[in-house]
């Protein structure tokens, strides 16, 4: 059985849906200058093949597969990170008829489990245990356009709500909530997020269909700071899910070019954070 430990199902049937966020690429102002710069550097990019409206991501690792939703045929696949084959699909739940975010945790070895949520009216978070059934896990407190979600370290969701632009922190019941407005982005609808480790601390990166740029944050535990940004690595039509993987220290990104051809991007992130006045402060205090 493949999808991690998912028993595979036969999809049948597409639905027509259609996302009315991801727009043509529009000019914005230059993004805010950050405290650090940030390179990226591709590694690997492919097309995509047999697929409507992919939009979420997320890297399963241990397992070492992508995990990606699709909300025209509104299916969760696995696939193989290196070319994007097809290794495993699943039909997400009729609940949720237009799936956009996805969230994979290994909660015990080699069992997994997977969140996702709909990017249209349904206000609730699903999520399948193992070999399981779908089942609806807790109302989503993402209050109106809930796009992007990723686990953090502690096994808490992170979730962009693409019209607010504030970020969301929550357990797996839905709780312990805590927000941060980002003012740092651009007006228009967020997409992708992701977590990552950032010298001690979790970074989180955040792109938009229409932005252009990625958007690097930090996280102490307490406040979420914005450190910078960077252009796409790939030219794009469109922006959608972003993922990190541990096991291969590298970023996969899920983008349009023209207006139906998808690719993944594989890259490297390097992030050279300056000095701020109080730590060379500090520095020159221990001479």
């Amino acid at each position: 059985m493949r999808l991690l430990v998912v028993a595979l199902i036969a999809i049948a049937g597409v639905m027509m849906a259609m996302d009315p966020d991801a727009g043509p690429r529009v000019s914005y102002e230059a993004p805010p200058q950050g405290r650090a710069d940030i390179t990226m550097t591709v590694i690997n990019d492919y097309a995509l093949t047999g697929f409507s409206s992919p939009r979420g991501l997320d890297y399963a690792d241990t397992f070492g597969e992508l995990v990606m939703t699709d909300f025209g045929q509104d299916i969760l696949v696995s696939m193989n990170p290196d070319n994007g084959s097809v290794t495993g699909s699943l039909a997400c739940p009729s609940q949720i008829p237009n799936v956009l975010g996805v969230a994979c945790i290994e909660a015990a070895p080699g069992n997994w489990d997977f969140y996702i949520n709909d990017w249209q009216d349904v206000m609730d978070v699903w999520k399948i245990q193992g070999a399981g059934s779908w089942t609806m896990a807790f109302a989503n407190p993402v209050p109106q356009e809930p796009r992007g979600m990723d686990f953090d370290d502690d096994g808490m969701l992170w979730s962009i709500d693409a019209a607010t632009r504030i970020v969301y922190r929550f357990n797996t019941s839905g709780g312990s909530v805590s927000s941060w407005a980002l003012a740092d982005l651009p007006s228009s609808f967020s997409c992708g997020i992701s977590t990552f480790p950032l010298d001690g601390n979790l970074g989180i990166v955040i792109g938009g269909y229409s932005y252009g740029n990625f958007y690097f944050f930090e996280f102490d535990g307490s406040s979420v700071e914005f450190i910078g940004s960077a252009a796409e690595p790939q030219t794009s039509a469109a922006s959608y899910g972003i993922a990190y993987s541990y096991d291969r220290d590298s970023f996969f990104w899920l983008y349009r070019v023209g207006t139906s051809e998808y690719h993944i991007t594989e890259f490297d992130l390097t992030i050279e954070t300056a000095l701020t006045r109080d730590t060379w402060g500090a520095i020159k205090a221990s001479f």
